[in-house]
Order: structure tokens, then C-alpha cells, then sequence
């Protein structure tokens, strides 16, 4: 295969986006840095340029996702007519980019590669401010660490609702899809009530 001419940061862009590619279609992450560069028609050496190993190449898929899932929230947020119907969106964006990325998002909260100390954790913060501004729209009294307390609960709920219909355990849904997004509208309708009913108390006192 005839070598291909790549920018210094294009062909850092096109691994990553390759390994995501890959990831996705087989989250058991079967490939290697050196085929990948082969599958882009780039000598092995010029992917070293970039990155060590694989374990490197993984974080960078990390952050790339975290990028990603970020813009995906925020526009979420952006593109709603009330604060209610931005909670509602980013619940359904948490969704949609685990369906659109099963095994990046499998990849992006998985402790081995994903650690708080890591770069990483830094491409994952405008996510979660996205959420934690969403809960302060929805109850501006709370105090910020109840804010926090929300955007957690939040987050913990959409999670456990994709990785139990991944795992085939949401017994309410048994892989329909129709029936996982009724799930989600109830968890966002839960939380819309104890959101207002803390904002009430939060008011009165």
C-alpha cells in the first residue's frame, strides 16, 4: 500500500478517529497501534511520532470522547426552549451518544484508562458543568453543593439506564428502544420533581 502523506496533528486526529471507529465496532479493542497506521497507509514509526502505545493512543480516545459527548450536552442545552426542556435534552444526549459510541462510551468511564488525575478529566468537566448549570437553571436557590448533589444523582440515573439495557437487565425494556426512552422520560420527570420540591423548600427558608 502506497504510504500516504499526513499533517503532523491529521494523523494524530485520523488514529484516534480510527481506534473510535474500531472501538465501536468491536469494543473487545482487538487492534494495535501498528495496524492501525497500516490501515491508514502510514509507516508504524510515524504513529510513534504520537503516541508510545496503545495504553496512549487509548487516552487520547478518551479525551477525544469526552470532547465530544461535552459539545453534544452543551448543544443540548442551546438548542431548548426552557430550562425543563434542556434537562430533558441532555438526558436524552447522554443516550444518544452511548447508542451513536457504545464502545467509546464503554471506554470513556472505565477506571483502567479514565482516572481523575488524568488529562482526561479535564475534557470531561464541560460535560458535567453542562448538567450541573442545567440543575442550577431548574433551582437557582440551591446551594452549590446540592447543585453538585443533583447533577450527580442526575448523571448516576442515565448511567445505570444505559449500562443496564446494554447488559440486557432493564427488565421494563428487554432491548426495546421505545421502552428505554419511556424510562428516561420518567427518571427526567423524577427528577424535575425533586428538583422543583428542593427549590420550594430551598425558597422558604
Amino acid at each position: 500500500m502506497a504510504q500516504k502523506a499526513y499533517h503532523h496533528k491529521n494523523l494524530r486526529r485520523a488514529l484516534v478517529e480510527l481506534a473510535i471507529g474500531k472501538l465501536d465496532a468491536a469494543p473487545e479493542r482487538n487492534f494495535s497501534l501498528r495496524g492501525l497506521a497500516k490501515e491508514i497507509g502510514v509507516s508504524s514509526t510515524a504513529s510513534y511520532a504520537h503516541f508510545n502505545s496503545k495504553a496512549d493512543l487509548l487516552q487520547a480516545v478518551v479525551e477525544a470522547g469526552f470532547e465530544e459527548f461535552g459539545a453534544a450536552m452543551s448543544q443540548a442545552a442551546l438548542s431548548s426552549a426552557s430550562e425543563a426542556a434542556a434537562f430533558r435534552a441532555f438526558a436524552f444526549a447522554y443516550y444518544d451518544f452511548s447508542q451513536k459510541h457504545p464502545g467509546l462510551f464503554q471506554l470513556m468511564f472505565e477506571p483502567p484508562i479514565h482516572r481523575p488525575d488524568d488529562a482526561s478529566w479535564d475534557r470531561e468537566v464541560p460535560s458535567y458543568d453542562a448538567l450541573r448549570d442545567g440543575v442550577r437553571a431548574l433551582a437557582p436557590s440551591l446551594s452549590v453543593e446540592e447543585a453538585v448533589q443533583f447533577a450527580d444523582l442526575a448523571m448516576a440515573m442515565l448511567h445505570g439506564i444505559v449500562v443496564l439495557e446494554r447488559t440486557q437487565r432493564l427488565r421494563s425494556a428487554r432491548g426495546d428502544k421505545e421502552q428505554t426512552h419511556s424510562l428516561i422520560e420518567k427518571a427526567v420527570a423524577m427528577l424535575l420533581l425533586m428538583l422543583s420540591t428542593a427549590e420550594h423548600r430551598a425558597v422558604g427558608n
